[in-house]
């Protein structure tokens, strides 16, 4: 029964941040915001569309990137695809789990656990945002050299890609991503320490 709750609370924490990133990633009105009127011709906002759905498999890249350019983006399909399944398998999961547990009155440990990891996951955020806020670049390059361990994962400041999604956009995006995860965390929490007392 442990590891059920375990693998409830675990499911929890993918979910809430794999959810969080799919709903930022590709919104070009977020896009659209994060820079000035004089920098968003409508050029650069077909090219921006063309690369979201490009990542999303939705039309093929006719950008004239470089090799490497296209190599990288190619890469970044490939980790967003599998954020997707394994997002889709977890919400699967998670909710036969719940019912199951919830079914077998034991929906206090699944309370007791996600206090446990909203508390965590709020911990998390919070450090990754003073990263972000003390030296985004390190964490953005060490961020990359993790996923990307092949030699095409940084770009000249003159490169399309860069022009396209220069370091303040990806700055701007992780702010935003981490602090909704943080909002999503605390509602949780505070929700499952209520419930708790209701049921009492």
């Amino acid at each position: 029964m442990k590891k059920l709750v375990w693998l409830i609370s675990l499911l929890f924490l993918i979910i809430s941040i794999f959810g969080i990133l799919q709903i930022f990633s590709f919104s070009l009105n977020f896009y659209k915001d994060q820079f000035r009127p004089v920098e968003i011709s409508e050029s650069k906002i077909l090219n921006v569309e063309n690369v979201y759905g490009f990542l999303q498999d939705k039309n093929p890249i006719n950008i004239d990137f470089t090799k490497s350019e296209y190599e990288h983006l190619d890469d970044v399909k490939i980790i967003f695809n599998l954020v997707y399944l394994v997002f889709r398998i977890s919400l699967f999961l998670l909710v036969g789990l719940s019912i199951f547990l919830i079914f077998i009155s034991k929906y206090s440990i699944i309370l007791n656990w996600l206090i446990f990891w909203s508390l965590v996951s709020l911990s998390l955020m919070l450090l990754l945002i003073s990263f972000i806020v003390l030296d985004f670049g390190s964490a953005f390059n060490l961020f990359h050299e993790l996923l990307f361990p092949q030699w095409n994962r940084s770009f000249p400041e003159e490169s399309l890609l860069i022009q396209l999604f220069p370091e303040s956009f990806f700055v701007s995006i992780s702010r935003y991503i981490f602090l909704s995860i943080s909002g999503v965390s605390a509602f949780v929490m505070l929700t499952s320490l209520l419930l708790k007392k209701v049921l009492k």
